[in-house]
């Protein structure tokens, strides 16, 4: 793979679609001579598909234009969110391969498998007990370069420069390996909102002099981390590092060009941002939410390398009828709607326009292509709320930010990707089949109208008409969705949106809970209207208590009893363009045409046209060859992310009528041109002056030499245009195309067992994934299995269907099925927090589990075998890093708690061997123990596991309780939650602070639950709490009002206002305070009769306030 990487020059763009990472300075300490690095980098790719690579799709500028041509109306569409949402559906796809497996070129397939054999044998340093990786330094730099601090805040939405500087040291006789690596996860906030940095589509160079001769040891990436689906900054060194037997890197420094990270944060405050193990404090402006008028718009998203991204709405309009307003022209002239919030025509969600046949066409530039195109349902977030709006279930407007979307499409280059049940967060953000549109293929000989009338023939179908061929085909993207209305109207309903065939979603809010409408009737919260509302509040746009009239304002708003039946009111589609390499930079204009009409644009003439333009770079137009040189690029026709290796040419010169080889087997691979290295190339120096053409003998699989744009009848064979060669001119450059034969869909299904002994026919299976594939058309397919918890896949069951034949009509179905399968695993420990719940890392479908605050929850151990030696025990020689070194413990394997929470480590012979196990990773806000304070030694006795002891001075314990679902009891390993703290502000009714006011905090009785309405009561004889003596006695800071309760763990408490001021009134309710390990946060529950008194938030902070007494 490193012969494919190399030296170009950097390209930098106004708007970013790929970055890089440059290697400011690096000095290297080796047995030999190594100066400072001399910077060398390599062009990232064009944009790649959303599905199958990590590109980015991410904007640099997150400000945008919605416009309406006739009415020269603009404003500023707070985007960011959308923007960040497609992004990590562009990224997140990587993770999931199986569900988009395309017919990839054999090259790309060679590629990556190098790739993970060569890590899988290699050294994460970061593991690593001899080498210290550090991050010395970073920064987020401003427009001026200037370090944003406390002071000197984030602006919402804005793209940023950021450089780190890191060193790494070995201790005693190690040194550099190949295969060793380094993955960083990106910034990370530590409270609210995120950090952006846009990802690298190819690895790229790390460069220095050895003994005055460029080197390069390695190269790095940002990407999501397969592994654990965290985007990750990677830094892998080569075979060159190792035999240079390099110790130590230090003052190496990466810059991100500009605009490259982008700050998502909208909530005010001053908040710890984290890179590796450095921590710097940096305030956050807020974001203000700003009207929209209704207006269909598009938008230029982001341009690049190539590649230029669009957004669109389609049917704006009826957003703002839904939340109340209505267009009415005559009384509102200059904007068409009131825009009144505080005394809106209609009710939520009451009224909307009969909207029929909508329907889009976007004709895109000659050459170009459709990388990505997604359609997705999206609400916006109310403002301008009134005070009686959650009573009277009317007022407010709709924003330009987006609170909740989710798609109706995912278009790869082959086709639609649904959802397949695995259930990942990626996974349950893509439609269904049901919900899905469905895509047509253009017929052969078939006109753009034919095809347009197809496509219209019913709701919910697109297609890409394609008219002509290579650089100079012309495609027309086209949608048709149907009418929106309340009789008859196609759409799919915003919550069918979040319900799937994992049995992880749902399209009602859990737990159950119910709004009032106008007429007093229960509405049931849908899923989209609790997620909705849980983004306005983590944005900060709202506070935690307005949570009850967001769920209310968005359930009946756009949910399923309005006027519309629940169905999706507007749309966004997204284009990611790619285009042709024989492209000139600059200026790029893209017009959706609108071919339905509202009310709000009854004045215009169909079809109705919106345009977004940006400057693209091609840095292909750019290449000068020198006097007698010739280079082609070979191409797919359909798919211009990146040029393609493996195909085999001659070059042939022209005599006269006929052609003469010059050269033969000439394979497309990296070449290099002024130090810059590009794939997919054939590149020949030193030609004489003439006419010449490049001759294809042999494409790569998958590819058909006659269906491709650039095929030659005459010639019988592809073959590059003609060019000529003179000492008097520049060189040539040349660009082939072949199309890819035939693809059609294909379905692979996994059946489980539904009951362990009973698999007599395919009934007693039921379905667990549904994955949509494609493959060649006409090719044999084999099914791939997946791994199940528990499960092993039964090739022996006769009615397994794991092969067949890809049709071109999709119907091809192939069937794999799995038994339960309880194998005993002899070394097998529980791992539990210690209320004794499992930690897994897992679910059981083998994915990644994150917790409400999107942060990963998994548990990593390290296993390792004592070596018995004269005078040593594992008691008095734990494994640390010196006892490991010197030979004490081998390290066996790491291990990850599965699905179930379990410790496994399956073919391990026990014998009556001891084993220690080390803590290296463990849920957020858990505590990690360090190997001193905390590891559990198991000793085996033939074959099985006999004792596990927990040494240390803080280990959390070990018993043997644990009753699995085999019947068995278990050894568990436990662990506790990091200690919280808590405090408010109690303050008098003007908000100033009251000093001396005594509160008392106590916990449960021990072995009982608490149960809100039966025991919760301190002054009832059967109460929960352990009223003997107080947990702690707080009062108030002096001047401050402050009282801060230290040191608590997760659980309920009682909390209890017992001395106050004089003259004011004590309170006779109580509060249950409530904290969650998971999130770190606590929440507020008011008892007693009358209630206690209630708690709000203001910037950021809790207040308790207390009033006089009555007279």
């Amino acid at each position: 793979m490193i012969k494919q990487l190399a030296k170009i020059l950097r390209i930098l763009v106004v708007l970013l679609f790929l970055i890089q990472l440059v290697p400011f300075s690096a000095f290297a300490e080796t047995t030999q001579t190594v100066k400072e690095s001399s910077t060398t980098n390599t062009i990232p790719k064009r944009s790649a598909d959303i599905l199958n690579t990590d590109a980015t799709t991410n904007s640099s500028s997150a400000s945008s234009d919605e416009s309406s041509e006739d009415n020269n109306v603009e404003e500023k569409e707070n985007s960011g969110e959308t923007t960040k949402s497609k992004e990590k559906e562009t990224e997140s796809s990587k993770t999931e391969q199986s569900t988009e497996k395309t017919q990839e070129s054999s090259e790309k397939k060679e590629k990556e498998t190098k790739r993970r054999e060569t890590r899988a044998a290699s050294r994460d340093l970061s593991k690593t007990s001899s080498a210290t990786f550090k991050i010395t330094n970073w920064d987020i730099l401003d427009d001026k370069g200037k370090p944003l601090s406390e002071s000197n805040e984030a602006q919402p939405n804005k793209a940023y420069d950021f450089d780190f500087t890191w060193s790494l040291q070995f201790n005693g006789a190690d040194r550099l390996q190949n295969g060793d690596y380094i993955k960083i996860p990106v910034l990370e906030n530590e409270e609210w909102g995120e950090w952006q940095l846009a990802g690298t589509a190819q690895d790229q160079l790390i460069t220095v002099q050895v003994d005055g001769k460029d080197t390069v040891i390695g190269k790095w990436e940002i990407k999501i981390d397969e592994e654990d689906e965290i985007k990750k900054i990677g830094i892998y060194f080569t075979e060159e590092a190792e035999k240079h037997l390099m110790t130590s890197l230090t003052a190496v420094k990466f810059s991100v060009p500009s605009k490259s990270l982008m700050n998502y944060t909208v909530k005010a405050g001053v908040q710890n941002v984290v890179f590796g193990d450095m921590k710097k404090q940096i305030g956050f402006e807020a974001t203000t939410l700003s009207g929209s008028r209704g207006f269909d718009f598009k938008r230029l998203v982001n341009s690049g390398n190539g590649s230029m991204q669009y957004s669109m709405t389609v049917n704006f309009p009826e957003t703002l009828e839904l939340g109340g307003d209505e267009v009415n022209w005559s009384a509102n002239p200059s904007m068409g709607f009131y825009q009144d919030p505080v005394n809106p025509k209609h009710y939520w969600g009451e009224y909307a326009t009969d909207v029929n046949d909508i329907y889009v066409e976007d004709v895109l530039d000659p050459g170009v292509t459709v990388s990505t195109m997604l359609i997705a349902g999206m609400v916006r977030t109310p403002m301008d709320f009134p005070a009686s709006a959650e009573t009277t279930k009317k007022g407010g407007r709709p924003s330009s930010d987006i609170a909740y979307d989710a798609y109706v499409l995912v278009h790869s280059k082959q086709g639609p990707v649904y959802r397949t049940g695995s259930g990942t967060e990626s996974d349950k953000k893509r439609p269904t089949e049901a919900n899905s549109f469905t895509m047509l293929t253009q017929k052969s000989g078939e006109t753009k109208a034919a095809f347009s009338a197809r496509v219209k023939s019913k709701a919910y179908q697109y297609g890409i008409f394609v008219d002509g061929k290579g650089a100079t085909a012309t495609r027309t993207v086209m949608a048709y969705f149907g009418k929106i209305g309340a009789t008859g109207g196609t759409q799919k309903k915003y919550s069918d949106l979040t319900m799937g065939n994992d049995g992880n979603t749902t399209r009602w809010a859990i737990p159950a809970r119910y709004t009032k409408n106008k007429s007093g009737g229960n509405v049931q919260i849908t899923q989209f209207a609790a997620l909705a509302a849980e983004a306005n509040i983590k944005k900060g746009f709202y506070a935690e208590s307005q949570r009850d009239l967001l769920e209310s304002y968005y359930t009946l708003t756009y949910g399923d009893s309005n006027v519309l039946k629940g169905q999706i009111a507007t749309y966004d589609i997204e284009l990611i363009l790619d285009y042709p390499p024989e492209s000139t930079s600059g200026k790029k204009t893209n017009t959706v045409d609108y071919y339905h009409k509202h009310k709000l644009d009854a004045d215009k003439t169909l079809p109705r046209k919106n345009s977004a333009e940006g400057e693209m770079t091609n840095p292909y137009a750019e290449i000068k060859l020198n006097p007698n040189s010739a280079m082609l690029f070979k191409w797919d026709d359909d798919d211009l992310s990146s040029p393609l290796n493996g195909f085999t040419f001659k070059l042939q010169k022209k005599n006269g009528s006929s052609w003469t080889d010059v050269k033969t087997n000439l394979e497309t691979a990296s070449n290099t041109v002024s130090g810059n290295t590009y794939d997919g190339t054939i590149k020949v120096d030193n030609l004489a002056n003439g006419t010449y053409r490049f001759f294809e003998t042999k494409a790569k699989d998958g590819y058909s030499q006659e269906l491709s744009s650039s095929w030659n009848a005459s010639a019988g064979a592809v073959t590059s245009e003609e060019f000529e060669i003179s000492a008097s001119k520049d060189g040539a450059v040349v660009h082939v195309r072949n199309k890819r034969k035939p693809v059609s869909r294909y379905k692979v299904q996994h059946y489980l067992q539904k009951v362990e002994g009973q698999a007599g026919s395919a009934s007693d299976f039921e379905m667990k994934m549904d994955e949509s594939l494609y493959g060649e058309t006409g090719s044999t397919v084999t099914a791939a299995p997946r791994t199940f918890d528990g499960y092993r896949h039964d090739s022996a069951l006769s009615f397994n269907v794991k092969s067949g034949v890809v049709k071109e009509d999709g119907t091809l179905v192939l069937k794999l099925y799995y038994v339960i399968d309880m194998s005993e695993i002899k070394f097998q420990i529980f791992k539990t927090d210690t209320n004794k719940t499992p930690m897994p890392s897992v679910d059981k479908n083998g994915d990644p589990l994150y917790d409400s605050q999107n942060k990963k929850k998994e548990v990593k151990f390290k296993l390792y075998k004592f070596i018995w030696k004269s005078g040593n025990h594992p008691t008095s020689h734990p494994p640390t890093t010196e006892n490991i070194t010197a030979g004490h413990w081998e390290f066996i394997q790491d291990i990850t708690t599965d699905a179930q929470g379990r410790i496994l480590a399956p073919g391990l012979d026990i014998k009556s061997d001891t084993f220690s196990l080390v803590e290296t990773a463990t849920y957020p806000n858990f505590v990690l123990p360090k190997v001193e304070e905390a590891y559990w030694i198991i000793y085996g006795k033939d074959g099985e596991i006999s004792t596990v002891t927990a040494p240390g001075t803080n280990n959390p314990g070990t018993t043997k309780d644990y009753q699995a679902s085999d019947g068995k009891t278990y050894f568990r390993i436990n662990n506790k939650a990091k200690p919280m703290d808590i405090d408010f502000i109690k303050e008098n009714e003007s908000k100033e602070p009251l000093s001396g006011v005594e509160f008392k905090l106590y916990g449960g009785k021990t072995g009982e639950k608490l149960v809100i309405g039966t025991n919760d009561d301190p002054a009832a004889a059967n109460t929960y709490w352990n009223m003997t003596t107080p947990l702690q006695t707080k009062k108030s800071a002096v001047t401050t009002g402050k009282v801060n309760f230290t040191s608590l763990e997760s659980g309920d408490y009682l909390l209890l206002e017992t001395k106050t001021v004089e003259g004011y009134e004590l309170p006779t309710g109580y509060w249950i305070i409530t904290l969650n390990a998971e999130t770190g946060g606590w929440t507020v529950q008011r008892r007693g009769s009358p209630l206690a008194t209630a708690f709000y938030t203001e910037d950021g902070k809790r207040h308790l306030p207390n009033y006089p007494k009555k007279a």
